[in-house]
This record gives C-alpha cells, structure tokens and sequence, in this order.
C-alpha cells in the first residue's frame, strides 16, 4: 500500500524529531549563517559545492572579507574583479579575476566566472547589498525573478537558490546538502530526493515551533561530512 504524500512527510518529520532528540540535537537554539558582505557571499556560494566547508569555502570567505571590505557591495566586488569580464581571465594578473583569484587563493577559472556571473545577476537586479538580497528574496515577485536569473548562471541549481536565503540571513530557510541528507539518511528517512527532505525539515520545525533555518543550522553543524 502506497503512503500518501503528506502523511509520508509526517511520518519522516516525525522520525527526524525522535532521531534529533535520541541525539540531543535542539532546533530551538538560534542561529545566524547571514553575511553583511556581497563578496562574502557570492563566494561563499560558489565554492561550497562539492567541497568542504569549514577547510575549503570558510578560509575564503574570511579571506575576502578581510582583505577586501569594499567589496561588501556588488558595486565594490565588481570594481574588483574587473566589471564583470571573464572574456579575458588571466590568474596570472593581479587584477580582475585574476586578482580575486589571488585574494581567496583559488585558480580554477570554472568557480571564479561563477562567482563573477552572479555578481552580475545581482547588480542587473539593482541588489548591492546584502539588505537589499534579503528583501529581495523576501518579497515574491521578486523573489521568482531573481531566483530565475540566478539559475541561469552554470552549476546554480535548487541547492544553492535555497543556500542564498541562508547567506543572507532568511530564517525560514533550508538548503538540502550532503551534511543534511546524512542526517535524514541517520534517522531512518529512505525517501531522498531534494523536495521531500525539505518538506520534511519544514513540517518538522512547524511541529517543535523552531525556525526553519535554526533546525537547518544545527543538523549541518552535526553532520559534518
């Protein structure tokens, strides 16, 4: 006999909750992941794919930060990176992509356009700072329109839309990664997927009446794979 949808999410929130409370995992404590750094940002969201986060992508992103404050806006990251041309990428220059490649210590030219493409979507979208991202993505017709444009640019797909509300400090928020997958994985939920995790955590932070992003925040930081 097939188990209807919503009584399957009900039953999967409900073997998250007994898995996180055997480990003493509590979604009730409150977490902030928001940036007030564009740069920040966009580089944290480029690199975090495949890689690991506390060795890989959060070196980096405290690199950029410290070493480039101006580019806290989409303005000033730009400026830095040359405007948005990857036509002419060169890591060997100290300048451009070349420069921003030299400041986070990563010559792959693949994660670099990335990171320069979605610069772009943000300063065609009029959003220069990371106020004007979360309102943006708070809001739903432009929300839509921004996530639209946002998947446009290669290897942006569902995970990393959803990892944006995170970054810019959206609390009903979940990106379904590797880390959470495992923690599902441990509580007994064989339906995986991408959609199906994710209404799981949400029907499951509706239940204990804890923020989305706050049970998303302590299932990653226990699961690090």
């Amino acid at each position: 006999m097939t188990i209807p949808e919503n009584a399957q999410v009900m039953a999967d929130a409900q073997r998250l909750l007994d898995y996180m409370d055997a480990e003493g995992l509590d979604g009730a404590v409150r977490v902030n992941r928001g940036q007030q750094h564009m740069g920040g940002i966009v580089v944290d969201s480029a690199l975090q794919r495949r890689n690991k986060y506390t060795a890989t992508v959060a070196p980096r992103v405290q690199k950029i930060v410290e070493q480039w404050p101006e580019a806290a806006t989409t303005t000033g990251f730009r400026r830095l990176t040359g405007g948005g041309d990857t036509a002419g990428f060169d890591w060997s220059l100290n300048e451009g992509l070349g420069a921003l490649g030299k400041v986070i210590d990563w010559s792959s030219p693949a994660r670099l356009i990335q990171m320069s493409e979605t610069a772009q979507v943000f300063a065609d979208q009029g959003i220069d700072t990371t106020d004007q991202l979360r309102d943006a993505l708070e809001a739903g017709q432009t929300r839509s329109a921004l996530r639209r444009q946002l998947q446009r640019v290669r290897n942006i797909g569902p995970k990393t839309l959803d990892y944006f509300d995170i970054l810019c400090g959206i609390t009903e928020a979940a990106a379904i990664d590797s880390r959470i997958r495992l923690a599902t994985t441990w509580a007994g939920i064989e339906k995986q997927g991408y959609d199906h995790p994710r209404e799981v955590m949400f029907h499951a932070a509706n239940t204990r009446y804890w923020r989305l992003s706050d049970l998303d925040a302590v299932l990653w930081a226990a699961h690090e794979d």
